[in-house]
């Protein structure tokens, strides 16, 4: 997060205010447990295929939902984060707006929705 004039006082770069170090460890651990879950499972569903099983329904519904609740979580991460990059951030022509209208784009694909 780069160096710049904040609404929290000093010219300090952003991720040394408590809050936004906060919230950015907080995102990253979340995404962290998550991801650490999805994989697991999935190494495990693998380690069965390539055994010569067949992925049963209760895992795959498992790896569904972990993955929705991966979509969650790094939702959550960027509209926490988000509003700290400023009103720059609000402008069409940036990198980060253009990152920030692709991801929720993505991340609203019916696969990555929560179903029923």
């Amino acid at each position: 997060i780069a160096r710049r004039r904040n609404r929290f006082g000093g010219g300090e770069p952003l991720i040394e205010v408590h809050a936004v170090r906060a919230a950015l460890d907080g995102a990253r651990a979340s995404l962290d447990d998550v991801r650490g879950r999805f994989y697991a499972l999935l190494d495990a569903t693998w380690a069965d295929v390539a055994a010569g099983a067949e992925v049963a329904d209760g895992p795959a519904a498992q790896m569904q939902a972990l993955a929705q609740e991966w979509v969650a979580a790094s939702r959550h991460a960027v509209d926490t984060l988000y509003p700290y990059c400023g009103l720059v951030a609000a402008r069409a022509d940036t990198d980060i707006n253009r990152v920030w209208r692709d991801f929720h784009t993505a991340s609203q694909h019916a696969l990555l929705m929560p179903q029923g």
